[in-house]
């Protein structure tokens, strides 16, 4: 069970950048910017899988007494402020190192042990102090590309005229551009359907 003690923050971006890569100057349009950055933050975390800033969880895990790592469900781990084994504080008297992926082995003195059956309840801190680069970017170029659809009415899915042309809309705003796809495809989290 993963509980979020401190929500990590949910804009990947600043309003200044998404200014700058919408050619806009002023601060009249910050109401539609900030609301395309919400929506492309949680698009972009939502085909990663998992948050990409820093937050504070506890996960609870029933372990067997046979398995050498026990994965959490957010990623990079930075920090582990508490661990229980069976409701007694280990913190202390563990070595635990932190695997890629959301692993946290138990070592002795010279390698990895099982750890002991039983639950185990893991405080710890995941994720990036600040956005990575690449997925700014991609955040910043969903932005760029839905910055020019304020103002389509999305009831209209389309129009026929007199002439008998016809135009199809768009009734909500499109997915991730193919140029943010293939910067996040790295930063996705494995799923096993």
């Amino acid at each position: 069970m993963l509980e979020v003690d401190s929500a990590p923050t949910s804009a990947l971006v600043t309003t200044a950048e998404a200014r700058a890569v919408c050619g806009v100057s002023g601060t009249a349009d910050d109401a539609w910017i900030d609301a395309l950055i919400a929506r492309a933050s949680a698009a972009v975390e939502a085909f990663i899988g998992q948050p990409v800033r820093s937050g504070q969880y506890t996960e609870t895990l029933l372990m067997d007494g046979r398995a050498h790592t026990a994965w959490l469900s957010r990623w990079p781990v930075t920090a582990v402020s508490a661990l229980d084994v069976d409701g007694a504080d280990a913190l202390a008297s563990y070595t635990v190192k932190h695997q890629p992926g959301g692993g946290l082995t138990r070592w002795d003195e010279r390698r990895s042990v099982p750890w002991p059956a039983g639950e185990l309840v893991v405080s710890y801190t995941a994720g990036a102090a600040t956005t990575p680069p690449d997925v700014a970017a991609a955040v910043l170029e969903t932005v760029r590309a839905w910055f020019p659809l304020r103002g389509a009415d999305p009831t209209i899915k389309s129009a026929t005229y007199s002439d008998g042309t016809s135009v199809a809309y768009a009734v909500a705003l499109p997915g991730l551009p193919a140029a943010a796809l293939d910067v996040l495809a790295p930063h996705r989290v494995p799923r096993v359907a």
